[in-house]
């Protein structure tokens, strides 16, 4: 009975502990991202399992990429939830680009509930060498 009230315990301070981190931590800023960076490229991929690709919205506009779809609740016929940690609703996430891309090369591929999107640098944005001349 004991070990059984203990485990009920922690249970609820554990379901609490969740509540206020994801209260007071970052953990609304959903979907997930990694983004990378070469010469060329801005490389974001993002974690969004079980959306559809006919629902996600990438658009870049003034040099923010903006990225939005729903993620519905998911229903089960005759039962009742009792526990959810499953993210649902309508999510948008904005990043500032540092530099100009060119949307008209970009390039989103979904697998494996991972959505990666390759946004080139636009040829102005890149690095230009200098010459030096010779005397």
């Amino acid at each position: 009975m004991v070990a059984r009230l203990d485990d009920y315990i922690f249970n609820e301070i554990n379901d609490f502990m969740n509540i206020i981190n994801k209260t007071f931590s970052r953990y609304n800023e959903y979907p997930f991202v990694r983004i990378y960076e070469n010469d060329d490229n801005f490389i974001f991929k993002f974690e969004v399992p079980g959306i559809s690709t006919e629902s996600i919205n990438i658009e870049v506009e003034n040099d923010i990429l903006n990225i939005s779809f729903d993620k519905p609740f998911e229903e089960i016929k005759d039962t009742k939830v009792i526990r959810n940690e499953i993210n649902y609703g309508k999510f948008v996430r904005n990043f500032q680009l540092p530099v100009k891309v060119d949307v008209d090369r970009a390039v989103a591929d979904y697998k494996n509930g991972v959505l990666t999107l390759n946004l080139p640098k636009a040829e102005e944005a890149k690095p230009k060498k200098i010459a030096i001349k010779k005397e």
